[in-house]
């Protein structure tokens, strides 16, 4: 690597406006200076990111001869045309460290693309464990980069880290795509290595659709030479601020799991576990005793599937809300099990939910509305439900709670009516009479 590229750093933000207020900027802005001097290490610029905004960092350069960071003070230059500072140079005191944090290869390719020495460093890595320097800055760096390529997940050893991309995404989760996983999963599960040297990050791309298969082959290797890779339970924990796609991504994972099991060319109800009549390919997860007592049939994958998505539909619908950030915010938890035979083959399924905003029915922010079922009820009920549930012609603003001042009675681009419509096929298909 050269010694140029050695010099770049990351500058944390808060302590350039910090001494910037202090009046202790050691110099102004360079003039007359040839621009190859510099190395920008962003591809971002005003045209492209005009209201780009300040996320606490931005590339500089050390340009004092013979100093180090943690030695001694250092001149630094930004070099950033994204930044506020940029072209400004500043001195780092002695112990200021946590100010600066060093860059990546890849971050410097778009200005050195022709230097060797990071010619083969150039890639934005989709594992963030391959980056040279592991560090805040550099860790949204490369989140950053992914985006604008198009590549909202990363892998980050154990944990996928996706980025919501507010728009339609049903490409990257179409059944083409979904084969390719399966089918790369496949090829690795039949060489017979472990699924430790496997993992969900080798030969897949980063995606929702390579937890979801690593999940699945973990759960099906029988290695009896080793109780402790036997059949394991295993689990896929979704977590994000709201609006960030949490409920999406376990609609996806449920349909990975459950299209993966119709594959299963063994497949057969009597194969499944049945409290009336046992049998040897008993549940994977029976020691959490999850079949439940009264089971006298199990499901097919696809109904499984179906009533699972079908479940979500009246759960967002009772325990979701439109909120300032998010048109419908889930305001509860939800736990989802999916039981399998021996085979790889779902045969029964229980969705759970837990920590119900129940408060919001008594009081809810301005410019926010309380849970969807009430609007829907009052838009989309037929004539003869409203005269069941003696509603008349009422409307959210005649109830209290629905019509407290501030409350905001409809959101932009939801169809209460639809919505309604939609929840009475949901309940119809699960089996609400």
């Amino acid at each position: 690597m050269t010694k140029k590229f050695e010099k770049r750093v990351w500058v944390r933000t808060a302590f350039l406006r910090e001494i910037s207020s202090s009046g202790d900027r050691e110099a102004s802005r360079l003039k007359n200076r040839p621009e190859d001097i510099f190395s920008f290490s962003t591809s971002a610029n005003k045209e492209e990111f005009p209201d780009d905004k300040d996320w606490g960092w931005v590339s500089g350069e050390i340009i004092s001869d013979d100093h180090f960071i943690n030695n001694a003070g250092v001149n630094i230059i930004i070099q950033d045309e994204a930044s506020p500072f940029n072209c400004q140079t500043y001195q780092v005191p002695p112990c200021s460290s946590n100010t600066l944090t060093k860059i990546n290869p890849y971050e410097m390719a778009n200005s050195l693309e022709d230097d060797p020495a990071v010619a083969t460093e150039s890639l934005v890595p989709g594992e963030l464990d391959d980056l040279t320097h592991l560090n805040e800055p550099s860790i949204v760096q490369s989140l950053r980069k992914r985006y604008l390529e198009g590549n909202i997940y990363t892998f980050a050893a154990s944990t996928l880290l996706a980025i919501n991309p507010f728009k339609d995404c049903s490409p990257l989760y179409s059944k083409d795509v979904m084969t390719e996983y399966c089918i790369t999963g496949e090829k690795v599960e039949f060489s017979k290595k472990y699924l430790k040297e496997y993992g969900p990050n080798s030969n897949l791309a980063p995606h929702v659709f390579a937890f979801a298969d690593f999940a699945f082959r973990s759960m099906k290797i029988q290695d009896f030479s080793d109780k402790d890779r036997a059949m394991k339970n295993q689990s896929i924990i979704i977590s994000g601020n709201s609006c960030s796609g949490k409920s999406v991504a376990a609609n996806h994972i449920v349909s990975y799991l459950v299209s993966h099991s119709q594959n299963n060319s063994k497949y057969s109800k009597s194969s499944c576990t049945s409290s009336k009549d046992p049998s040897p390919h008993k549940s994977v997860l029976d020691s959490n005793q999850f079949v439940a007592e009264n089971t006298r049939e199990c499901l097919h994958p696809a109904e499984i599937e179906v009533k699972i998505l079908e479940a979500n539909v009246i759960l967002e619908a009772f325990g979701n809300a439109c909120t300032v950030t998010n048109k419908n915010s889930s305001r509860f938890g939800k736990f989802i099990e999916i039981a399998f035979d021996k085979t790889g083959t779902a045969c029964n399924a229980k969705v759970e939910t837990f920590l119900l905003e129940s408060t919001r029915l008594n009081k809810q922010p301005t410019g926010e509305r309380s849970f969807h079922i009430f609007y829907e009820i009052l838009s989309g009920a037929y004539e003869n439900e409203r005269k069941i549930c003696y509603l008349g012609n009422s409307t959210a603003r005649d109830f209290k709670m629905t019509g407290m001042p501030g409350l905001s009675n409809h959101c932009d681009g939801i169809d209460d009516a639809n919505l309604y419509n939609d929840l009475m096929k949901s309940m119809a298909q699960i089996g609400f009479t």
